[in-house]
């Protein structure tokens, strides 16, 4: 009796423990046809800032979904606890001119997914830790000190950006598409696009990881004012054309990384590609730049397996005066020409077995297709060993074979070549060939740089309709005639490949 009662007391406080935890997070949902003004109650919920105050207010993860269709708020708003805030659909927020307030602020572990902003104001996404994930946000302001995602101070111990783009109007020389501002937070970025005059500008002392990414910036890609570290992998540089008028006689633009003389920063760069203006010619068009003074006692830039092309150096360091040291360590470098801007009295460039020639091999890069081709000198050109970048930035695999050389040697550059598929065992259908059975395609072993397969199914030498998975449950039509599929394996750059499987009888 004494150990029913102890298990129904555990059972009890189980039960009492789990209505708790379910009790603390809450779903909440907006859609266009309850859109409106916001209330107290939030039932249903009229407005997105509504849902956000309303959650935010709350214990626990709390959701919000938002219904596919338009809305236009003044936002503004910042909620005290975790929410997650999802769109169900395409939804585009419109959020009118607020001057410098945000848009919307991003607490600790709260979680943005889904949504396009367009956002009329100064400053888009204020982040305090937190997570945006698949979120395009577009600005329309064209002042000088427009920010599209602000990091600030004051937050987590990192915030995150995933699959997001952030587009920063050409009109403007100064904006920035990613400020991180931060002395303490992490943030890290993931196949995502930066689009403005600063595209990414660090200001403060924290550490700042960009992985499988594509930049393009009018003035820099990347400016360093802090102390703070860059980690570049697998990041796509282009430098655009800008619209605003200039640039004044003493201001340079178009530049790739750009340390600004008050700052005593880290860069590391692998893996990445870094495409000029297309003129060797123009008047500081430099890959990497350094400003030299006093306030900066030193500054570290290692570059390995990274390509830059259509610049007039690969690195130029201004003295400005004062006693700073640049160090630079180039391993397996790839660059139209050999010439930098190194003042006499700078620490000299380490330069490692770094290639030259007159044309990386691009795809098409009129076309701004920077992939190589498999007669490029990129591909598998450097055996320096992978530490994270596993993937190239479209997700390819590193490393492929794409030459004659060796298998293990890498690609230079942002893009790894993936040779086309050849298949080294046969596919065959597999399972027991009866009526209402399901067989399988098995697509066998395939070497080279397979993004995918597809497969259709044939009852004789006809295509059988709607059967293009790898399973297809066999019918009465199919009995007594031969099945076969075919596999067909497609690369993200070469040829694709089809096979056929032997036919097997069904019974």
């Amino acid at each position: 009796m004494k150990m029913c009662r102890f298990v129904l007391a555990v059972l009890v406080i189980a039960t009492s423990l789990s209505a708790a935890s379910s009790a603390g997070a809450a779903t909440f949902t907006v859609s266009p046809a309850t859109h409106g003004s916001s209330d107290s109650t939030c039932r249903p919920c009229r407005s997105i800032g509504g849902a956000i105050t309303k959650a935010g207010a709350l214990a626990g993860t709390d959701r919000i979904n938002v219904a596919a269709g338009s809305y236009s708020e003044r936002l503004n708003v910042r909620p005290t606890n975790t929410v997650l805030l999802v769109g169900t659909g395409t939804v585009t927020v419109l959020v009118p001119a607020l001057g410098y307030a945000p848009a919307l602020t991003l607490e600790s572990n709260s979680t943005i997914r889904n949504i396009r902003f367009k956002v009329g104001g100064d400053v888009g996404i204020d982040m305090y830790g937190g997570r945006l994930e698949s979120v395009k946000l577009s600005m329309s302001q064209s002042s000088s000190s427009a920010i599209g995602v602000a990091v600030r101070s004051g937050g987590a111990a990192a915030s995150v950006i995933v699959g997001t783009t952030v587009e920063m109007p050409d009109t403007a020389m100064a904006n920035y598409a990613l400020n991180a501002e931060s002395d303490t937070q992490q943030v890290r970025v993931d196949r995502s696009v930066f689009n403005g005059g600063y595209a990414v500008n660090l200001t403060g002392n924290a550490l700042v990881s960009i992985n499988r990414s594509k930049v393009s910036g009018s003035v820099y890609g990347f400016n360093l004012g802090g102390n703070g570290t860059l980690n570049l992998s697998n990041v796509l540089f282009i430098s655009q054309t800008h619209t605003w008028p200039g640039p004044p006689a003493f201001f340079d633009y178009g530049m790739g990384v750009h340390v600004e003389s008050r700052s005593s920063a880290t860069v590391n760069i692998q893996g990445s590609t870094f495409v000029g203006s297309g003129s060797a010619t123009s008047p500081g068009n430099y890959g990497l730049d350094v400003e030299r003074n006093g306030n900066n006692p030193s500054v570290n830039i290692t570059a390995v397996r990274t390509a830059f092309t259509g610049f007039q150096g690969v690195i130029r360091a201004q003295d400005f005066g004062g006693s700073s040291d640049v160090f630079t360590t180039f391993n397996d470098v790839f660059f139209e020409t050999a010439s930098y801007d190194i003042p006499s009295s700078l620490s000299p460039v380490t330069t490692v077995s770094a290639i030259s020639f007159p044309d990386p091999g691009f795809r098409n890069a009129a076309a701004g297709d920077y992939r190589p081709l498999s007669s490029s000198p990129l591909v598998d050109r450097s055996s320096i060993p992978l530490t994270n970048d596993v993937s190239d930035i479209r997700g390819g695999g590193r490393p492929r074979n794409g030459s004659s050389l060796r298998s293990t040697d890498l690609d230079i550059g942002a893009y790894e070549y993936q040779p086309a598929p050849r298949n080294t065992r046969a596919a065959a259908v597999a399972g027991r060939p009866r009526v209402g059975r399901v067989v399988r395609c098995g697509p066998g072993t395939w070497t080279g740089g397979v993004a995918r397969f597809g497969y259709q199914w044939y009852r004789g030498s006809r295509a059988i309709r709607r059967a293009s998975r790898s399973t297809y449950r066999l019918t009465r039509s199919d009995r007594g005639a031969r099945v076969k599929c075919t596999v067909k394996a497609t690369s993200l750059d070469g040829a694709p490949k089809t096979v056929t499987t032997r036919s097997v009888r069904v019974s």
